[in-house]
């Protein structure tokens, strides 16, 4: 089966590159009349997992691309590619994610949504799917279903996952919850000068790290009840929870972790469920020298570097295996950081520190007629000397010790674990 998405096989098939040639296809009636045949033919499917690649990781619902359980519009979802990458790119070779659902917007054709709505969705995932090839990520996306059914067999653990014993004890705890919501939650409803309902806003600081906005084209006051507290508490809360159980699901199928940024999963996973190892620690690594550098030039980094990324790669996955076994804490953002503390800082400290010494002595002695931003992006360049030719060769022969000096230094710490994330640092600088 291919990996393939089937929104970008549409566009393939009509050797579609950019938004504006979908834009133009996305108004050939003939066109999407072929999309939309393909899309009611398309089957449910778990992701295919056909190679032997350890680092693997489920896309959680807030950044599985899908636009679902947040804003579908298209910069929204662009913001979703943005921290999927930034939280991933560092360690794991395979991000499992949906995607566009075709079972989405074959539910919007069968319920007789506007076709001018469903092009204005499909061209923001178009936008997405595009902008995921465009910046190199294709070839580390696996696109599947998440399933949204279950024998009792199978949704035992899901809800097991949220510390509930049995299926039995799975209404009372989601009611629970929704008690929770509709006495604690900040709630309001904006209506229109006739009493229409345009949109309700739901808030619990605790869950929801922002409103949760639920746009509502009911109609006017006086055609229906008033919209209770208890009807948006049920609306977020299982929403929310039928949203993590696909994502357990989809976790479960491929055996691999959940990766989720979001906090109201993390309320309600169970303590056991959602302890600690060693991708969940990965994914929660922040790398501050790298926080806002576009993913598209942390993957360029990752794939020129490789021989160095996979250096560092092993020596991280070797500290949280570390960190699991001795540290006290349980959470994995905590181990995270204290592995960023203990171990990335120092490593990049050092590495500064040791090639600022060898090339203040080479400013020093005036062996080499060369700016300092130049000389810091010369590690890499450990067979040939460009040094000696940039000071010219007579001077560098009169202070050829220092210049061998620095040689050493740079190869010495080119065997840093933590190489690749100074050379990715500098990289990034030069490429912004």
């Amino acid at each position: 089966m291919s990996n393939q998405h089937w929104l970008l096989q549409w566009l393939d098939s009509y050797a579609v590159t950019s938004p504006r040639q979908a834009d133009e296809l996305l108004n050939k009636p003939q066109a999407l009349s072929i999309l939309r045949e393909e899309v009611e033919a398309i089957q449910y499917h778990a992701p295919m997992i056909n190679d032997q690649r350890d680092h693997s990781i489920v896309a959680g619902s807030e950044i599985d691309l899908s636009g679902e359980l947040s804003c579908s519009n298209w910069e929204c979802i662009k913001r979703q590619v943005d921290t999927l990458f930034s939280s991933m790119w560092h360690y794991f070779d395979r991000i499992i994610v949906v995607g566009p659902s075709a079972h989405f917007y074959n539910g919007l054709w069968e319920s007789g949504t506007p076709e001018e709505r469903i092009i204005e969705l499909l061209a923001g995932h178009i936008r997405v799917l595009l902008h995921v090839r465009n910046i190199g990520a294709e070839d580390i996306i696996t696109f599947g279903e998440k399933p949204n059914a279950w024998c009792a067999e199978c949704f035992t653990p899901l809800v097991r996952a949220l510390g509930v014993n049995s299926i039995e004890d799975y209404d009372p705890y989601v009611n629970d919850l929704i008690d929770r919501f509709e006495t604690e939650a900040e709630m309001g409803v904006a209506r229109s000068s006739t009493g229409k309902i345009g949109w309700v806003q739901v808030h619990h600081p605790k869950f929801l790290e922002e409103p949760y906005i639920l746009v509502h084209d009911g109609p006017s006051r006086s055609e229906m009840p008033e919209i209770t507290r208890r009807y948006l508490a049920e609306k977020v809360v299982r929403r929310h929870v039928e949203a993590l159980l696909c994502d357990l699901g989809q976790a479960q199928n491929v055996r691999a972790p959940l990766g989720t940024t979001l906090k109201f999963y993390r309320q309600i996973l169970h303590e056991e469920a959602g302890s600690a190892d060693e991708a969940l620690v990965a994914f929660q690594m922040e790398l501050p020298i790298l926080q806002g550098v576009d993913p598209e030039i942390l993957l360029k980094i990752r794939h020129d570097e490789r021989d160095y990324f996979d250096a560092f790669r092993y020596s991280l996955h070797a500290a949280i295996k570390e960190r699991l076994r001795e540290s006290a804490a349980t959470d994995p953002k905590e181990i995270a950081q204290e592995i960023r503390r203990d171990v990335i800082d120092p490593a990049l400290n050092t590495i500064e520190r040791r090639l600022n010494a060898a090339r203040s002595a080479l400013l020093r002695k005036g062996a080499v007629n060369v700016g300092v931003g130049a000389l810091a992006t010369t590690c890499g360049l450990l067979t040939a000397n460009p040094l000696l030719i940039a000071g010219g060769f007579t001077t560098a022969m009169t202070s050829v010790a220092h210049v061998n000096k620095y040689i050493e230094e740079a190869r010495d710490v080119s065997l840093s674990d933590m190489y690749f994330l100074w050379r990715a640092q500098k990289h990034a600088k030069e490429l912004a």
